[in-house]
């Protein structure tokens, strides 16, 4: 495996660590903690984050599902997951490849499905113990739900360590290399040097030139229904990363876009996130 930070096991190790044994006189040498590629993929998006972050982690890699497989047709599995959802019931889990228990650190992928992780997860989560574990979420999604999956798997998982996600649109997965690793040499997971972002500017009013690029960015996702009402900025090694303050045009509920225009000639501007 290659080198993972060290400091991933250390609250594990502190809290086994209760009673002091004697200093010893040679130093001994820490064992990386083992890591786990845990993931669902119905359609193959998630597998290919999946694929990278085992190639850049040298993790062991395995998969997970239901007994029962949703279907292929989006409308089927939207309607088998409002059934589950009224029923309250999470389907019962295909047996799995590996042993959780026998791993530290546990990076875990899944598609964002109504806002937060997919059925199949709660279904992971009702059957296996993560307790000790640090569980690093990673996700597939349209346009939202990444922050709050990772607000859900910390409320079930209040014995685990969950790390910062990571999420990528699935309209930008051909992207995936150089984002997953940038992500995982930020949050330490691997060593090298990555670019620090500067903070966005203060809000501002948007501007007539900001609601035009703001609809040249989303007017093709047509899920999104949101008015840009503020927005903030900043430089990315990409271009322009605009921070849109929206008011939801269904319930008028806050949230922010995020949209990047891009410095090559051409390139049409685009969001890369929605957060409620």
């Amino acid at each position: 495996m290659k080198k993972t930070m060290i400091a991933l096991a250390a609250g594990a190790m502190a809290l086994t660590a209760c009673t002091s044994a004697p200093k010893q006189e040679t130093a001994e040498t820490e064992t990386a903690p083992k890591a786990l590629v845990l993931y669902y993929s119905q359609t193959g998006t998630t597998q290919k984050v999946a694929e990278e972050i085992q190639q850049l982690t040298g993790a062991d890699m395995a998969t997970f599902d239901v007994q029962e497989a949703y279907p292929s047709d989006y409308n089927e599995t939207i309607q088998r997951c409002l059934k589950e959802q009224e029923s309250g019931e999470v389907p019962a889990l295909a047996e799995l490849s590996v042993n959780v228990a026998d791993y530290d650190v546990i990076y875990l992928g899944y598609p964002i499905w109504f806002g937060t992780y997919a059925t199949p997860v709660a279904s992971l989560l009702k059957e296996v113990d993560f307790n000790g574990k640090t569980i690093v979420p990673f996700t597939t999604f349209g346009s939202v739900g990444r922050t709050q999956a990772q607000k859900d798997l910390q409320e079930k998982c209040p014995g685990a360590t969950v790390m910062e996600s990571f999420g990528i649109r699935t309209a930008h997965v051909d992207k995936a290399p150089a984002k997953v690793a940038e992500f995982l040499k930020k949050s330490g997971l691997i060593e090298g040097e990555y670019t620090q972002l500067p903070e966005f500017s203060a809000m501002a009013d948007v501007t007539a030139d900001d609601v035009a690029l703001f609809k040249a960015a989303t007017e093709s996702y047509t899920m999104l229904k949101a008015t840009a009402k503020q927005v903030a900025s900043r430089e990315i090694p990409e271009g322009t990363e605009f921070k849109f303050a929206c008011e939801n045009d269904t319930d008028k509920a806050p949230m922010f876009v995020y949209v990047v225009k891009s410095n090559t000639e051409g390139v049409a501007p685009d969001f890369t996130e929605v957060e409620r």
